[in-house]
């Protein structure tokens, strides 16, 4: 537990004991991967359609909210990179490189997925470019700055929410498309 201004955050155990997240997040990859089609058809559709200068941008801009610590953080990372790869090589266009932004609270274990880190890049060969950073934060809060991402992902983050979000209508849609509330685009 950590204490933000008054608010009290809850947060996952670190590190890769019995306890940890890291040991105890099998359900969670397993919604990842169940997920995946969907993820497939919203970054088929920013493909297609143009939105936020992809595939046009050298660099493809991402950000798990909520990436905790373990074998899931990076394996998101690397279904998105392997969806890109595929689009390019179907459409023939350059592969972009990748820039991983890997958020969630401060008190994560940030150092164990650090060390995770040099494997990524190995099994990645020279196929991809990847850049990882550690966005340490609340995502109730600004995080990054205006049009700096083209795909935000978050899996589980809602089952460990630290707070109640604010009341947002987006259609029933789990993006953010130009029939959105402009709440939906204030929230940004």
């Amino acid at each position: 537990e950590i204490m933000a201004g008054e608010k009290l955050l809850m947060h996952m155990n670190a590190g890769n004991g019995e306890c940890s997240y890291a040991s105890s997040s099998t359900l969670q990859r397993k919604v990842i991967q169940e997920a995946k089609p969907v993820l497939e058809d919203a970054i088929n559709n920013m493909f297609n359609n143009n939105i936020g200068d992809f595939p046009k941008s050298s660099c493809f801009n991402m950000a798990d909210l909520g990436c905790s610590s373990g074998p899931n953080t990076l394996f998101t990372v690397s279904n998105i990179i392997k969806i890109v790869q595929v689009l390019c090589h179907e459409k023939s266009c350059k592969m972009p490189e990748f820039q991983a932004y890997l958020n969630d609270l401060p008190d994560n274990d940030f150092n164990a997925i650090f060390k995770s880190i040099p494997s990524f890049y190995r099994d990645l060969k020279d196929e991809a470019n990847c850049f990882i950073s550690g966005v340490p934060g609340s995502f109730y809060e600004r995080l990054f700055h205006s049009k700096s991402l083209h795909l935000v992902h978050s899996s589980s983050s809602l089952h460990w929410l630290s707070q109640a979000p604010e009341k947002i209508e987006n259609n029933n849609n789990i993006y953010i498309t130009r029939t959105s509330s402009p709440q939906v685009f204030e929230a940004i």
